[in-house]
């Protein structure tokens, strides 16, 4: 099950791992577009309409292309259909032929209405234009959901400091933004995936909305346990705030308020995950097909090492003379001597003193070439294998088999993980595909927080 992250690793809660993908179609699911149907006389089937969005918020100035297709006894019909589009109040929200969206006057609502040719057929989109003040908040808008400077830069900076940690390259002063990353200018791909998280966690943040998932006293005392943690660790209020301010540049009462919304995000996850049920027969089939990836093996080995003092490769005419040496404590070993005596006297292994070079693993601990030969080989078998430590005289000393009462627990948890990270992460994908999750930016405002995000 979930635990509760603590304050510093809450903003990787959202950060589930799916591609950036740019939206350009639309979907006709039941919660996606809008339709319309006006009735006729007799039999006549008109059809419907159906609008990539049925509801709209915008700040002044922005333009989003409503799309719009007919269709007739549940089927799209093909060719290009020429909608006529229509606003109800076209001072304060415009639309032209091809159902450009236009926010004109701040603070004012509009109904779009989409008609088919012969006018039989209607559709229609409810668009909303924040005041003011709301767009010199708002970076950009996904779904309904205004995205807020804190936001945006909060992620902004998560991103960016993440890529400079993960790549050594870039310079560890002045950070030169246009230099090239997988493709892009270092500050599009920045801005690339900050804005794919934030529509993660907008999506997600709506999807506990609506499963009526709440922030409520327990979250709030958990959050402020956190927060005066969070001073008590930097010694002082006004330390908690400067760090904050550094690692994500906004306050540390907005940091609280994204991290209010982010927990919701996990709750909703939590709901989501505690709907995956995993049968016990699900459980018992896995264990038989994959029994062996639970076993156990124990080998005792000699190591005779290849890597010099200083951590580096030793010469090849070095290298051959390990190979001997190893080469002939083989022969010695199959000739009878006592394995765990000449490991003591020649391995270089420096828990040959403690264990006497005996190791018990399971599949994915030890080195590759090291792990196959143990998990290919029977009791009683002896060998050289090569790693990048050198060369390791081996004897395979015993296998065990896990029973399924011992690993049922642990299978069921896996599983029950695997269905739900499979799950989530396609609903989520499919989710950032329809268009009421377009990514709608207010650019002015964006390129006003961005001129003091990558300035440095």
């Amino acid at each position: 099950m979930f635990t509760r992250i603590r304050l510093s690793a809450l903003l990787l809660a959202v950060f589930v791992g799916v591609s950036f993908t740019n939206i350009s179609a639309f979907s006709t699911q039941a919660d996606g577009p809008s339709a319309a149907v006006s009735n006729t006389a007799g039999n006549e089937n008109p059809g419907k309409i159906i609008l990539s969005r049925h509801e709209l918020s915008m700040a002044a100035g922005q333009t989003v292309q409503l799309k719009a297709v007919m269709q007739t006894n549940g089927k799209t019909v093909q060719g290009d259909t020429k909608f006529l589009w229509i606003s109800d109040k076209p001072n304060s929200v415009k639309v032209d032929s091809k159902g450009n969206i236009t926010a004109a006057k701040p603070g004012s609502k509009a109904v779009i209405t989409a008609k088919s040719p012969d006018g039989k057929v209607k559709a229609y989109c409810y668009v909303t234009i924040m005041s003011a003040k709301e767009a010199e908040n708002c970076v950009s808008v996904i779904g309904n959901s205004v995205v807020s400077k804190p936001e945006y830069t909060m992620f902004t900076k998560f991103i960016m400091n993440t890529l400079l940690a993960q790549n050594p390259d870039f310079s560890t002063g002045k950070v030169d933004w246009s230099s090239q990353f997988e493709g892009l200018p270092l500050k599009e791909q920045v801005q690339k995936q900050a804005l794919e998280k934030i529509q993660e966690f907008k999506i997600q943040y709506k999807k506990a909305q609506e499963a009526g998932i709440k922030f409520d006293e327990n979250d709030e005392k958990m959050l402020d346990s956190q927060i005066q943690q969070l001073i008590a660790d930097m010694g002082g209020l006004e330390a908690a705030e400067g760090e904050v301010r550094q690692a994500y540049g906004i306050s540390l009462q907005e940091y609280k308020q994204v991290c209010k919304d982010l927990i919701l995000t996990q709750k909703y996850a939590e709901a989501e995950y505690d709907k995956v049920k995993v049968s016990e027969k699900e459980t018992e089939d896995y264990y038989n097909t994959h029994k062996e990836d639970y076993d156990s093996v124990t080998v005792t080995h000699i190591l005779i090492s290849t890597v010099s003092e200083d951590g580096g490769q030793i010469s090849s005419q070095e290298k051959l003379a390990a190979g001997k040496k190893a080469e002939e404590l083989l022969t010695r070993i199959e000739a009878g001597e006592d394995f765990k005596k000449l490991a003591e006297e020649y391995s270089d292994d420096p828990g040959v003193k403690e264990n006497g070079g005996q190791y018990t693993f399971g599949k994915g601990e030890m080195v590759e070439p090291f792990e196959n030969w143990a998990f290919t080989h029977a009791p009683g078998d002896t060998g050289i294998v090569e790693t990048d430590y050198g060369y390791h005289v081996m004897k395979m000393d015993n296998r065990e088999e896990e029973s399924f009462e011992a690993l049922k627990d642990m299978i069921q948890t896996t599983l029950i993980n695997n269905s739900f990270n499979e799950t989530y992460t396609k609903n989520l994908t499919s989710w950032k595909l329809q268009p009421q999750y377009e990514i709608i930016v207010n650019k002015s405002i964006m390129d006003e927080l961005d001129k003091t995000l990558y300035e440095k």
